[in-house]
């Protein structure tokens, strides 16, 4: 009889303790998924963010008015070895940021590759490839003149004045 009391006594503390064991686990299950809700909430808004961004930029270049971030960079040097190259990139009005592989130009662009003689960036679903170049770029909107040809100054040499 004693023996049936004792064991009754630890058949009741293992089940309070199984009991305990359940509630923790589906404590940390309500934890887990609520942490997993906040993440993918936050994960929604920077998407969305990046869109909103995307559009105004895409606004800015149909309506024209295209901002001095515009200018596409020219590449002033590439370096590295194997894998791990990088690049100088230089902006108007003679700003150089060093990049690599997945960076970030302040203007957007995200720099997909880069080889030996180019760097690859994209923009959403634009890509342009950036050649090397010693002069820093102007905006688009500058550059856009009335298409005229400058004269030399003296005019063409051996035609007549």
């Amino acid at each position: 009889m004693r023996n049936l009391k004792a064991i009754a006594a630890l058949l009741l503390v293992l089940c309070a303790a199984t009991a305990h064991a359940e509630e923790s686990t589906a404590e940390k299950i309500k934890r887990i998924n609520e942490q997993t809700a906040l993440l993918d909430a936050e994960l929604r808004q920077l998407e969305t963010q990046e869109k909103v961004a995307q559009k105004k930029s895409d606004i800015s270049h149909l309506s024209g008015t295209a901002s001095s971030d515009d200018a596409t960079p020219v590449v002033k040097s590439i370096g590295g070895m194997d894998e791990q190259l990088n690049a100088t990139l230089l902006f108007q009005g003679g700003v150089t940021q060093t990049v690599s592989k997945g960076d970030v130009l302040p203007n957007g662009w995200k720099v997909l590759s880069i080889t030996g003689n180019k760097v690859d960036v994209a923009r959403g679903s634009q890509r342009k490839s950036l050649i090397r170049g010693n002069a820093a770029p102007v905006p688009e909107t500058q550059s856009q003149g009335t298409g005229a040809v400058p004269m030399p100054p003296n005019g063409i040499p051996g035609m007549p004045r």
